[in-house]
């Protein structure tokens, strides 16, 4: 079975540490943490997994954007982008953020 995108808690019962956000990056399946809780050490593992949104499940209209993220995502996919800068630092975390949109990332090259 193939995955479009996962929504997400990032504290499951037999996976306490993030595994299941290191998991979903590794098969390159878009995700989006629905957490009860965003402290430091959530925002690191979320860093860390390159996910493409996170957000408190503590209020309905917060669900609402997770539901709206996922209708947006189906539309992007595979639309290109370039991205031109002079750093490679730049340009190499604007990739990675805007591939975890499903968009298609194309960086200039110096002449």
């Amino acid at each position: 079975m193939i995955f479009f995108a996962s929504i997400s808690n990032i504290v499951l019962p037999d996976a306490l540490n993030g595994e299941i956000l290191k998991s979903l990056k590794n098969k390159n399946i878009p995700t989006i943490v629905l957490t009860s809780k965003i402290d430091d050490h959530i925002i690191k593992i979320v860093r860390e997994t390159s996910v493409v949104n996170y957000t408190s499940k503590d209020s309905i209209y917060e669900l609402e954007s997770v539901c709206n993220l996922i209708k947006l995502l189906t539309y992007i996919d595979g639309i290109e982008v370039l991205v031109v800068d002079d750093s490679s630092v730049i340009t190499s975390k604007i990739k990675d953020l805007l591939e975890s949109l499903l968009l298609k990332v194309h960086i200039a090259k110096k002449w």
